[in-house]
């Protein structure tokens, strides 16, 4: 996938942003090896959190599309869902994203095995993380080309064009 979208003359010419976070991604790829395999729901969004009256998740829906993948690979959910919005066909973060990102964060590493240590893993799950996001919005062709005539294709570019390079620091 990675070969396929960095070949992809497009994305070039329309991001080229995010095509030198896919070449730091596929010179890192190797990081995923580090990482532990996890049973993955790849459609965690608040549409599947089932929450009583009070807030508390009772379950979770549609695992239709599960797997064991990389930690991390379908953490994408919580900037979809949870850390920014689509508005006017533009991706932006929520004017409370870094807290509820670092809440998420400290939370998740106060909560890991001390063998998957912060200082050696973190580079790993962002690698996971941005793989985890080419997969969900390089869709319907976009590995090869870019069509900005498709609102498909200029949506889920948007989607990635804003998200990704948060993540990486850009």
């Amino acid at each position: 996938m990675l070969d396929r979208l960095v070949g992809n003359s497009s994305l070039q010419v329309h991001a080229p942003e995010l095509l030198e976070i896919i070449r730091n991604l596929q010179r890192n790829v190797d990081l995923l090896d580090t990482l532990p395999m996890v049973l993955t729901h790849n459609d965690f969004s608040q549409v599947n959190i089932l929450v009583n009256d009070v807030g508390n998740v009772t379950g979770v829906l549609d695992f239709d599309e599960a797997g064991i993948e990389a930690f991390g690979m379908c953490t994408w959910g919580l900037y979809e869902s949870f850390f920014g919005s689509m508005e006017d066909s533009r991706w932006s973060f929520y004017d409370e994203m870094p807290l509820l990102a670092d809440t998420f964060w400290v939370s998740l590493w106060a909560n890991v095995p001390s063998s998957l240590k912060k200082e050696e893993k973190e580079k790993a799950i962002k690698v996971s993380l941005s793989i985890g996001i080419l997969n969900r919005y390089f869709i319907q062709g976009m590995m090869n080309t870019i069509d900005l005539t498709s609102q498909v294709h200029r949506r889920s570019l948007e989607y990635a064009k804003g998200i990704l390079p948060r993540i990486w620091g850009n």
